[in-house]
């Protein structure tokens, strides 16, 4: 099920944990400079195990366990309850019947969901925010993209993730509209994790620096209708690629499962 959909359902609960969690990943950042002492337990809690997913290192499938988890990072159990039902709220994990909270799996029908309602909203938001971006907002953006050609030329992976992360999120300070930059931060989130696994083409890496460029370029003469569609069609691409790498993995799984049983 998209993540976004869930909201509908249960509109008044989640839609409030989503401002607090969309508060908690912008304070990820204040965090940095001022320590975690101003930070709460639940908080503390959601940025280890948020940190923990998008890295890689809870992967796919994992169980949460609350016991575990208070025990490992010295808390009470109601911290890791609010953490984790913030986890779940975000589309980082899901809660399972008899099995509880688990790190959410990826499929490519999730990839489509996520990235078309990742497309019209970051599309939409960047049209508004070029009608009205200022030039230190836009001498920002172009500064995080002055390394990118050369990180492409390194082939550094994880140095382009820390870049396309912070363009993005450099982008989305920028949105009129503060609801509209959190459901694009969290559907990020979701997206970043996905990157760790399956890691672009080199064709594709240098076909994301352009598209950058072009998106920066709409900005600066604040075309927001370029803009918009130049966001979209990135996000097509980036869902395209992904899609692909997902079929293929489950094309690998599906030929030894065929295998057994001709065996």
């Amino acid at each position: 099920m998209p993540v976004l959909i869930k909201y509908s359902a249960t509109i008044n609960d989640d839609v409030m944990s989503l401002g607090t969690a969309a508060a908690d990943q912008d304070g990820m950042l204040d965090a940095v400079g001022s320590g975690e002492a101003s930070l709460t337990a639940s908080e503390r809690v959601l940025q280890r195990l948020r940190s923990d997913v998008l890295e890689g290192r809870l992967p796919p499938g994992t169980r949460l366990k609350i016991d575990e988890l208070a025990s490992e990072l010295s808390v009470s159990h109601m911290p890791v309850r609010e953490a984790l039902h913030l986890l779940v709220v975000e589309g980082l994990a899901t809660r399972i019947p008899r099995r509880g909270v688990v790190v959410r799996s990826l499929s490519a029908e999730d990839v489509v969901s996520a990235y078309s309602v990742l497309g019209v909203l970051e599309g939409l938001a960047t049209r508004y925010a070029a009608e009205h971006l200022q030039a230190g907002e836009l001498k920002a953006l172009g500064t995080v993209l002055d390394s990118e050609a050369v990180l492409v030329a390194r082939d550094d992976r994880d140095g382009l993730r820390a870049l396309n992360q912070t363009f993005h999120g450099r982008l989305q300070e920028t949105y009129p509209n503060a609801w509209s930059a959190a459901f694009v931060r969290q559907l990020r989130n979701y997206t970043y994790r996905l990157r760790r696994l399956y890691p672009q083409s080199v064709d594709r890496l240098h076909q994301v620096a352009a598209e950058h460029r072009a998106i920066l370029a709409a900005l600066a003469v604040h075309d927001g209708d370029a803009a918009e569609r130049l966001v979209r069609r990135h996000n097509e691409r980036a869902c395209a690629e992904l899609v692909q790498h997902l079929a293929a993995d489950q094309k690998d799984s599906v030929q030894p499962q065929k295998q057994r049983r001709r065996a």
